[in-house]
């Protein structure tokens, strides 16, 4: 269930913070930063259970062939690979979010640029996500594998 975390709560987060910075609302964007923080937390946590989740399915054998052994593992590839860098790229703007959240602590105040650069950078990890999850669902749904994949990693 947490892999449904961060497809769901990065678009979510991005919109509370386009919203925050509409309204010129101090706690809207507060509201939004714990929301990235808890987001890229949970969606650590989501990635952290991808090997442990691949094993459990083949051990107990509910992987389905989507055209063969050969094939479901390379999709299971595809989704590992784009799943690490879409990761690895939201800790982009939640550590720049903590740096700051920190000097904010410290009597600063958030800077223009970084209130249009995060829900932007929200807006392009969002769609990340929803790749991510096109090509999960892939893996356990053989019936999206065969209406054709939206990119082709090979």
């Amino acid at each position: 269930m947490t892999v449904h975390i961060p497809v769901l709560g990065m678009p979510v987060t991005a919109l509370l913070m386009a919203i925050a910075v509409w309204k010129k609302s101090d706690l809207l964007w507060s509201v939004g930063v714990w929301f990235l923080f808890g987001v890229t937390l949970l969606g650590g946590i989501a990635y952290l259970s991808g090997p442990a989740a691949y094993e459990v399915l083949d051990e107990w054998n509910f992987l389905p062939w989507v055209e063969g052994p050969e094939e479901t593992k390379g999709l299971i590839e595809d989704h590992a690979a784009v799943a690490k860098g879409v990761y690895f790229t939201s800790l982009i703007p939640a550590v720049m979010a903590l740096a700051q959240f920190i000097r904010v602590l410290g009597g600063d105040s958030w800077p223009k640029w970084m209130k249009i650069t995060l829900p932007v950078l929200l807006i392009l990890l969002s769609v990340g996500f929803a790749y991510t999850a096109h090509l999960g669902g892939m893996i356990r749904h053989p019936e999206i594998y065969r209406s054709a994949p939206l990119l082709d990693l090979s």
